[in-house]
């Protein structure tokens, strides 16, 4: 069962974006992330999102061969929000994925999540 984060309304929040799908990178393919309540909707397209490079982790004093077979990290994507804009009650977040796939006939294949992301009170 997922634990629903509580916050007060007005804080404002950074959330990382992580999509996990066979054949799916989030540099190289297209995604939205849709945030809702009944009271308001905000859309959060992937060129208006925040991108990070993950911190490198230390390197060893190991050959630098080994190091060289290393696939570098992904970028980490991130959005944020005010939670104000909402009000109180739950947030769902709703992602959007097209992800390359060549049985579909426009060589992409939709792929939707969703889930509460978290409880707003006053």
């Amino acid at each position: 069962m997922d634990v629903i984060t509580t916050v007060i309304k007005g804080t404002e929040l950074k959330y990382k974006l992580e999509i996990e799908s066979e054949g799916f990178s989030m540099v190289a393919d297209n995604f939205k992330v849709e945030l809702y309540n009944n009271r308001f909707h905000k859309e959060i397209t992937k060129e208006e999102m925040i991108v990070e490079q993950p911190d490198p982790l230390p390197s060893s004093s190991s050959s630098s061969s080994s190091s060289s077979e290393e696939e570098p990290e992904e970028p980490e994507y991130y959005f944020i929000f005010d939670t104000a804009e909402f009000g109180t009650g739950e947030i769902t977040m709703k992602v959007t994925a097209w992800v390359p796939d060549f049985a579909f006939p426009d060589s992409l294949r939709t792929e939707v999540w969703k889930k509460v992301l978290l409880k707003v009170i006053n």
